[in-house]
């Protein structure tokens, strides 16, 4: 189960006050027109060797209004006040993207601007029927797919430069530290968008897998070292991880894992991949999922791109009853108290399975099984076994509940409430420093 940990949403009203305006959406419907060409050529600021038109602050509004973030009826007075901050957004904007090209260490990837990019394009075409629609409205707008694309790239290079230069300047110092009326300031100003806290509950678990037989191991060792065979006999690695690999998610890509991070993957794995060279293959590599063949295709910075085979043990009826009675031990002692809970986990507990606490988690986004087994859940009462769902092989969860929260008003006086503001005034306290200072570098020239 991947349960992320729960950030109520004050976190997303403070996102970065920089944050680069992407290309307005296709509107689906009623279309808002096109801006005259005075407007576009009318340049209300100048950011250094950059400009800021008419045009930028008209494509911002049509994007706040598809979004819905615009008042229904606003009056020129709000309107004026929402274009102010439009404004100051993009001089922002601009100071910080200069800074960054400046700064010759920042790198990005064109891997991680098309993946952004590309993420964005999908996002919007989903809002069509079909992709015929999409292609429709494109073809109205005099635009295509390329276009966009490449619209949504340059906007997501520069959002890309603008974190990676805002994230080293936050391991370079030390944001100031907010006072108890800035953080209070914060939290009255963001209450009200936020809305109710839901219930939440705290947990933690112990996932219980079936485990394959010394003999099925056996079985499957001896495939993999037969598929290693033939790889070093000089066939295709990619056309044998086609046939033979039993990872449903990279087999028919040949057994492309893409780009991945060492903490991305289970140790047994990371350790073989981060040992290797470009172009080598592994002997065999025993994990939590099987035994993997590796050939490690292309090394940067910290990542690496690899394919692997997998074989994985067959697991037999007997072995998931197995696992069942297991858990329903497993369950027994943590209710007698007889032995630690550390200690079960590291007895017992799925390998792959690392997040053994969960929560503070909404109760109504909890997935399946989790929902129904924990709805009525009290304050230290121990839960399970339960089966998961969509799992080979066969788990079972044992859940130990922490804390039940009904829903209420959010407090500056919870603990991770508190946190999050604190954390979320330090970034803008520290960004109105960095913006001031670079301000003071930047010949900047409002005109409108």
């Amino acid at each position: 189960m991947d349960m992320t940990r729960f950030r109520h949403s004050l976190a997303a009203l403070a996102a970065a006050a920089l944050a680069c305006a992407a290309p307005a959406a296709l509107a689906a419907q009623n279309p808002a027109p096109a801006p005259s060409s005075e407007a576009v050529d009318r340049i209300i600021a100048v950011v250094g060797d950059s400009i800021v038109t008419d045009m930028d602050l008209q494509e911002d509004l049509v994007r706040l209004r598809e979004q819905g973030q615009l008042p229904k009826d606003p009056t020129r007075e709000q309107l004026e006040a929402i274009r102010r901050q439009l404004l100051e957004g993009r001089v922002n904007d601009l100071i910080l993207v200069q800074a960054a090209l400046r700064d010759t260490t920042l790198k990005v990837s064109q891997d991680q601007v098309t993946a952004k990019a590309q993420q964005q394009l999908d996002a919007i075409q989903k809002n069509f029927v079909s992709p015929e629609a999409f292609n429709q409205a494109l073809a109205a707008q005099r635009t295509t797919q390329s276009d966009l694309l490449l619209q949504y790239e340059a906007a997501a290079r520069r959002n890309l430069l603008i974190q990676a230069y805002i994230d080293k300047l936050q391991r370079d110092r030390k944001p100031p530290t907010p006072t108890e009326d800035q953080m209070k300031k914060f939290f009255d100003e963001s209450k009200a968008a936020v809305g109710q806290r839901p219930a939440t509950v705290t947990f933690h678990q112990i996932v219980v897998a079936a485990q394959p037989s010394d003999a099925a191991k056996k079985v499957a060792r001896a495939q993999a070292d037969s598929i290693l065979a033939k790889i070093r006999a000089g066939e295709d690695f990619a056309g044998l991880a086609k046939h033979y690999s039993q990872d449903p998610g990279t087999r028919e890509k040949g057994g492309d894992l893409g780009w991945f991070r060492r903490e991305s993957m289970v140790r047994a794995f990371a350790d073989a991949a981060y040992a290797m060279l470009p172009g080598e293959v592994s002997g065999i590599v025993e994990s939590p999922y099987g035994y993997h063949i590796i050939k490690l295709e292309k090394i940067r910075g910290a990542e690496r791109s690899a394919r692997h085979i997998l074989i994985k043990p067959e697991v037999s009826p007997e072995d998931t009853v197995l696992a069942l009675h297991t858990a329903q031990e497993v369950a027994q002692k943590l209710k007698d108290g007889t032995v630690s809970y550390d200690s079960l986990v590291a007895r017992y507990n799925d390998p792959t399975e690392e997040q053994t606490k969960v929560g503070p988690y909404p109760k109504d986004k909890l997935p399946p099984p989790y929902d129904s087994q924990l709805s009525a859940a009290k304050q230290g009462e121990v839960v399970g076994p339960f089966r998961l769902t969509g799992d080979s092989p066969a788990k079972w969860a044992v859940v130990k509940v922490d804390e039940v929260k009904p829903a209420g008003e959010y407090s500056l006086s919870d603990p991770d409430t508190r946190q999050q503001v604190r954390d979320q005034v330090q970034r803008q306290l520290l960004m109105d420093e960095i913006i001031g200072e670079l301000k003071q570098r930047t010949y900047v020239d409002i005109r409108g």
